[in-house]
């Protein structure tokens, strides 16, 4: 209090004033999103918070949150505390959590063919929650795995139910499933000769699954000859729903064949029988041409166990191999003029003379023993034969051999003795010893 005396004279003096000064006020906002927050298994925190002062002042704050990691109504709150100057406030606002959309990853196994083994599906949903597994088609399910039931296609469904936070979702993939190529199983044939039909030793493939075959070319084909020649077959499957047709080549190498050639040995001839086609008769299988060796018209000499060969060239060399054979022919010496001892013989076989010679050794000629006839054919000429005619005693046990059958001729020819050398005689005197000569020349 102050008190003024004089308008001129002034006397000093103070006293104290109690002023009160009150806190401005404040307050908060907390603003959140009218739509609905999808789930998403975390916290959800979309809100914002700011403050105000009744004289001016703001700034933000931090939200805090109830209720915001599932599915439902969360709270958003915010508090400012105030200063020295401002009172504190704070504030709430709420937001709706709806359910979470969760997506599902399929692998697509890829194409398929039927008779393929059983395969695993992989699907995974991003809520982590399990996924399971349905199919309509050509396949079946069971739990995560899937079994193909024919050729065609298949839509295999992988689905999420969903739970109090994520709604359901599922996702197909289209599965493709081909024919299957049935395996046939077939080998190269051994060899064939020409001739050979072509049969279930050559036409023998199989397959895995039942059908029927058809080969080219096709049973009871003669080939001809050739190596590496093609075999085919195409294979039609009974279940053609479910199996492709299938074909396979293999080769097979024909050979030529060698004739068959028929030819017996043939009858004995007599000495002098011209070889012809009473001998020379062989045939073959094929047509074809016989070379002779010794050729028709030859003359053989006596003699047992002699060899006829025939070369046969077939017409058809392409397709045969050439061919030979041998047989055996004896022949026989035939019946001619004889002696006992220095005889001359007598070229007449059908009246042969014997007779005793004189002893001595020489050339036989008539008058010395009997003479035989002459040959009617009086142009022919008898040969001169020497032989000893009383050989040297032997001594029991002695073979007879050339000491003892030792004739000769002038003209060649063949000696046939009985008894022939090798026999062993009895002992006695006088034992007659007998020798037929067959001439080379039979005809002069």
């Amino acid at each position: 209090q102050a008190t003024l005396t004089s308008p001129n004279v002034y006397t000093g003096a103070w006293d104290f004033l109690n002023q009160q000064v009150t806190q401005a006020s404040s307050s908060v906002t907390v603003n959140c999103p009218a739509t609905a927050q999808g789930y998403t298994g975390s916290p959800i925190t979309p809100c914002t918070a700011s403050y105000t002062t009744s004289d001016g002042g703001s700034g933000s704050l931090t939200v805090s949150y109830t209720n915001n990691t599932s599915v439902g109504t969360a709270t958003a709150t915010a508090t400012w505390a105030g200063d020295a100057n401002h009172s504190g406030s704070n504030s709430s606002a709420s937001f709706t959590i709806s359910g979470g959309t969760q997506t599902i990853t399929f692998s697509d196994p890829g194409p398929k063919t039927y008779g393929d083994a059983d395969f695993a599906l992989s699907a995974t949903a991003s809520s982590g929650l399990a996924v399971t597994f349905s199919a309509n088609g050509a396949c079946t399910v069971s739990g995560s795995t899937a079994h193909i039931t024919g050729a065609g296609s298949c839509t295999i469904t992988a689905s999420q139910a969903g739970d109090s936070n994520y709604s359901a979702v599922s996702t197909s993939v289209l599965l493709n499933i081909g024919k299957a190529t049935p395996v046939i199983t077939w080998n190269n044939p051994a060899d064939i000769t020409y001739g050979t039909a072509l049969g279930g030793t050559q036409l023998n493939a199989t397959a895995s699954t039942a059908g029927s075959f058809t080969y080219t070319p096709s049973t009871g084909t003669v080939l001809n000859v050739g190596n590496g020649q093609t075999l085919h077959v195409d294979f039609t499957p009974t279940d053609n729903t479910n199996y492709n047709v299938a074909s396979k080549d293999v080769v097979i190498n024909v050979l030529k064949a060698t004739p068959t050639i028929t030819w017996s040995n043939p009858a004995d001839i007599t000495y002098g029988t011209v070889l012809s086609g009473t001998q020379l008769n062989a045939t073959a299988s094929v047509a074809g041409t016989f070379v002779y060796t010794p050729a028709t018209g030859t003359v053989l000499n006596a003699g047992n166990g002699q060899t006829l060969h025939v070369a046969f060239t077939p017409t058809d060399t392409t397709n045969y191999n050439t061919a030979s054979k041998d047989v055996m022919i004896n022949v026989v010496a035939p019946a001619t003029s004889s002696g006992s001892g220095g005889t001359s013989p007598d070229r007449d076989a059908t009246s042969p003379g014997s007779g005793t010679a004189s002893p001595g050794s020489g050339t036989a000629s008539p008058g010395s023993g009997t003479t035989p006839t002459p040959p009617a054919d009086s142009s022919q000429t008898m040969p001169t034969i020497t032989w000893n005619i009383t050989p040297a005693p032997i001594v029991y046990g002695t073979e007879l051999g050339g000491v003892q059958l030792n004739a000769t001729a002038l003209v060649p020819g063949v000696f046939v003795y009985t008894p022939p050398a090798g026999t062993m005689l009895q002992a006695g005197n006088h034992q007659l010893l007998h020798m037929e000569f067959i001439p080379a020349d039979s005809a002069h």
